[in-house]
């Protein structure tokens, strides 16, 4: 006969006091990353810490602080989140195993077996969407995101079953006619995908990653309340401890503690409470000769080390059980920075954090001279007024009373200082540069416009590239907690749900990072493309550019129903336009015959003004004649000569005729000025509609340039 091995565990109590000394021992390995972390927040909230730099200190004595940390930060989570998003969407698929390790027996021995396995990972990848989606997982990536950019990590944590309450709605028949609409209340157990914040998570001491730490220790707070709900809604926790803990007030928080978020402390304040039980849940890996007897073991499982979840208030064990994830921490991470030294990373304010402060000082250095050179400081003769004056007090229009014979320039001089800051506001524009370069953001990937930017194409290229390539790592970084995620929801759904129709051998994968490098590619050939067809005439005429605008919306991520033009529109405005060019060919025809119609009438008017000439010409010939005769017989009968007469009508006819040349010379310029001014204003309207369609297509492409140069460098990452 065998006798039973009788193994007695660790006592309850000391078990509790075993996770609350390795809970303190990570607690104070993390302190020099909380300095980080609180500094980092201070930014945030543009506030200074309590310890601050002596450059400093003029500018927190006039309360100026320029939020760079902020806008940087909200930046850099709405770009990484735009990135990721599938037009609002989770970017994730489910698919069947490459090699499939189990196949369901019911659907083994069918002909479409592969096609049976493709149906049930569609029908998975929708219950893991509606899981995500009730329980508002774009929310809980908001937040990951957000602390991610702050403080360099961000942190989710899958899976957390918690209990779901929903109305059931049922008609109940009052008469043949009339029913009522009642409703129950049903609850079920959601695998849930929560935030969980880098100050409230402790890993042992040196872990490089949540796979190779040791133990995992997260810490919450709770209401007296909670803790007894927390008890009644879950299994496997001990309610008579839970109220031993809240009637002995075991782990209850007293004071202010560092290691708390700053948020926590300013919301709550260091003595007023409402959760005010610190809970710790350590996950990790102890002797099964310690804990077995508090687990429903088997004989062979009774020696070496078991993976186990233990909840612990104060000194008070509340629960422990086998760790459900097969030895995984279900804890993920994403990083704006990793560092390959430890498990925490590196946010935006590490990046900017000196040019944080300086650009304090700069600006309040600006509002200092600006403040001395606008109210100059002045020197005083007291002995130059009279008894009682007040010298310091100046306002307009105050007068004062000098005592005889003071030269009032020796008795009140002021002190002008001249205005130096023009250099500070270059200084200014150099660090928020900078800061776009060390955090990856230039303006024009924010959406901005800077007056250092640069505006070559190779310049701008170089600024995409550098944006692109901290960008690219983030996004996979992200993407890599979300298939994390959905992966622990696939294994939980795989063991604890019941519908069969979901069950089989699959991997989920975000491909938002794969989305990011293959839509970078895509907008790249777009714009190619679009600057090729752009160039050539014959391209113009063969492609339809409102088909291409489509997918350049889409690429941008912006709705092409409200940006393109549908065809009937285009329809139309193509008919106006065909129009307006045959009214400017025909409005180019008649100004062509009227153009001819003018020459020739200036022709006849020549003609006419030429015979008219002519015609005067003669008359006067006559006249001259008839003038020499009368001369003659003057002559003849001595009276005097009179010359004048015959030099006044000559004198006459040339000028006349000097004058109609003259006038006919400038109506034959006008009107051949007039003409060809006409012919050049149809010919510029000719090229002004041939250009425009060109014009078109170039600002497209301009466009489509500024937004997707920031994202040239992507490419060179996925490498």
């Amino acid at each position: 006969m065998t006798e039973e091995v009788v193994v007695k565990s660790m006592p309850l109590d000391e078990l509790a006091d075993v996770v609350r000394k390795k809970f303190e021992t990570a607690k104070d390995y993390r302190q020099e990353t909380e300095l980080v972390w609180s500094d980092a927040y201070d930014a945030y909230r543009a506030t200074y810490p309590e310890e601050i730099q002596s450059s400093n200190e003029l500018a927190e004595s006039r309360g100026i602080f320029i939020n760079l940390t902020r806008r940087q930060v909200q930046a850099a989570s709405i770009r990484i989140i735009s990135m990721l998003l599938d037009d609002g969407r989770i970017p994730f698929t489910v698919k069947p195993s490459r090699r499939p390790r189990f196949v369901p027996p019911e659907i083994q021995d069918m002909p479409d077996m592969r096609d049976q396995l493709f149906t049930r990972a569609v029908n998975m990848e929708d219950r893991i969407r509606d899981i995500l989606d009730r329980t508002g997982y774009q929310d809980t990536l908001q937040d990951v995101v957000v602390e991610m950019c702050l403080f360099g990590t961000g942190i989710t944590k899958a899976v957390t079953l918690k209990q779901r309450n929903f109305p059931v709605y049922k008609s109940v028949r009052t008469d043949e006619v009339m029913y009522d609409i009642e409703s129950e209340i049903e609850s079920e157990t959601v695998p849930t995908a929560s935030f969980v914040s880098c100050w409230n998570l402790f890993p042992a001491p040196e872990a490089k990653s949540f796979e190779d730490a040791e133990f995992v220790i997260q810490r919450s707070f709770m209401s007296s309340i909670e803790l007894r709900d927390l008890g009644q809604r879950n299994q496997g926790f001990l309610t008579d401890r839970i109220e031993e803990a809240i009637k002995q007030q075991s782990g209850k928080v007293i004071g202010e503690d560092t290691s708390e978020h700053p948020k926590r402390v300013e919301e709550t304040g260091a003595y007023d409470r409402q959760k005010d039980f610190e809970v710790l849940e350590f996950w990790g890996r102890l002797d099964s000769e310690d804990i077995g007897e508090y687990l429903d073991l088997g004989p062979g499982e009774m020696s070496g080390m078991l993976d186990v979840v233990i909840t612990v208030v104060g000194d008070k064990v509340i629960r422990i059980a086998e760790n459900p994830f097969d030895g995984q921490m279900p804890y993920y991470a994403c990083h704006w920075q990793r560092s390959p030294e430890s498990l925490w990373g590196d946010g935006v304010w590490y990046s900017i954090r000196d040019i944080q402060s300086v650009i304090n000082f700069s600006y309040a250095m600006m509002i200092e001279g600006k403040h001395l050179a606008s109210i100059p400081m002045s020197v005083v003769d007291p002995g130059a007024f009279e008894a009682g004056e007040d010298t310091e007090r100046v306002y307009p229009g105050r007068q004062f009373r000098t005592k005889p014979g003071v030269d009032v320039n020796t008795a009140f001089k002021p002190i002008v200082i001249p205005d130096v800051t023009n250099g500070l506001i270059n200084l200014v524009q150099l660090l928020e540069q900078q800061s776009n370069l060390d955090t990856g953001l230039p303006p024009i990937g924010m959406g901005q416009d800077a007056p250092y930017q640069t505006k070559t194409a190779t310049g701008m290229s170089l600024l995409n590239t550098n944006a692109n390539r901290l960008t690219a790592s983030v996004v996979r970084s992200v993407s890599g907690m979300i298939t994390n995620t959905v992966q622990a929801i696939y294994r939980w759904l795989m063991v604890d749900d019941e519908d069969p129709a979901i069950k089989g051998d699959f991997e989920g994968q975000c491909y938002g990072y794969q989305r990011f490098i293959s839509d970078e590619i895509h907008n790249v050939q777009l714009l190619n493309f679009l600057q090729v067809a752009g160039q050539s005439p014959q391209l113009q005429n063969a492609f339809n550019f409102s088909e291409l605008a489509k997918p350049l919306a889409r690429a941008f991520h912006l709705d092409p129903n409200n940006l393109v033009k549908t065809d009937e529109v285009l329809a139309q405005e193509s008919q106006s336009a065909q129009q307006a060019q045959v009214q400017q060919a025909q409005q180019a025809v008649q100004l062509e015959v009227e153009k001819e119609q003018g020459i020739a009438q200036v022709e006849i008017e020549k003609e006419k003004q030429l015979a008219l000439l002519k015609e005067k010409a003669s008359l006067g010939e006559d006249a001259r004649e008839a003038e020499i005769k009368e001369r003659g017989e003057l002559i003849k009968q001595g009276n005097i000569l009179r010359p004048s007469k015959i030099m006044s009508m000559s004198a006459l006819l040339a000028e006349e005729e000097k004058a109609q040349f003259q006038q006919q010379q400038q109506m034959m310029q006008q009107q051949q000025a007039e003409a060809q001014q006409a012919q050049l204003q149809q010919m510029q309207m000719q090229e002004q509609m041939s250009q425009r369609e060109a014009s078109a297509i170039g600002e497209v492409a301009d466009q489509m340039t500024k937004r997707t140069e920031q994202k040239q460098g992507k490419i060179d990452v996925a490498a």
